[in-house]
């Protein structure tokens, strides 16, 4: 009997598979990838990758800008409402009589400096504080900045971004006498970026008196206009064939955003 047991025990086990073992030639049998297919798969990420990253980083950029764009246009704008408390309205500054570089820099020095903070002042206008090659969309250059370059003030904030100024007191608007003060904010300084007006440099104008039915005070470069005139505006609009100078109104317009038909 027990020879009998034995022999089937036997039989069984040369009939009954082995489990491990074809567990272990199934594992075997597993390969890795072959490298074409490695290399169509790295294919594949690089080709998804080149087509977001590019967007990805776009839509940071204009982000970055945005906060930038903010935070300076407040930073002035609040410097000229601490300077009006404590000299008066801008109409009523002794040293804006005139458009000379004095002028500008009592501006610059006397009425903005005490609340923006400057690490860095140039007067007169030096690269160092300002770049003078900067351009518009359409590839040309700031005509305003080159022709005030040798009479107007500039400097470096604290917060990294520069000013360039100078006050206009001959400037006539629908046949009256509009003295004002023009800005140009490059956001993050004279050397870095592309001195490019509506990516990172953008205009401001202050009002010293009310014109028309524009409160004395400051603006983004055609802040009273509507959006398809920002936009569109033959000259001075926010599209691949303007200077750019109405950019900074359109994103305030556009609330604080940077829109699918802003000329990045």
């Amino acid at each position: 009997m027990r020879e009998k047991i034995k022999n089937m025990t036997i039989l069984e086990k040369l009939v009954r598979p082995d489990n491990s073992k074809i567990l272990k030639r199934f594992q075997d049998d597993r390969h890795a990838f072959t490298l074409a297919e490695v290399l169509i798969t790295i294919g594949i990420i690089g080709v998804v990758a080149a087509m977001t990253i590019p967007t990805l980083i776009g839509k940071y950029q204009k982000k970055v800008t945005v906060t930038q764009l903010q935070k300076a246009y407040t930073d002035i704008s609040n410097a000229i409402i601490a300077a009006q408390v404590e000299h008066g309205m801008m109409s009523e500054w002794s040293g804006l009589k005139d458009s000379s570089i004095t002028a500008n820099t009592d501006f610059l020095e006397n009425y903005l400096g005490n609340s923006l903070k400057y690490v860095k002042v140039c007067i007169p206008v030096t690269n160092e504080c300002f770049k003078k090659n900067t351009i518009g969309p359409n590839g040309t250059l700031d005509s305003d900045i080159n022709v005030s370059y040798s009479r107007a003030a500039s400097a470096i904030t604290q917060n990294g971004y520069s000013i360039f100024l100078w006050v206009d007191t001959d400037y006539i608007q629908d046949g009256v006498r509009t003295p004002h003060a023009q800005f140009r904010i490059d956001l993050d300084g004279p050397n870095k970026g592309e001195n490019m007006i509506g990516k990172d440099v953008f205009g401001m104008i202050c009002f010293f008196d009310k014109v028309g039915d524009t409160n004395a005070g400051c603006y983004f470069s055609g802040g009273t206009l509507s959006r398809d005139e920002l936009l569109n505006d033959k000259t001075n609009g926010c599209n691949k064939k303007g200077s750019g100078l109405y950019c900074g109104a359109l994103i305030q317009a556009d609330g604080w955003e940077i829109k699918d038909d802003y000329p990045w």
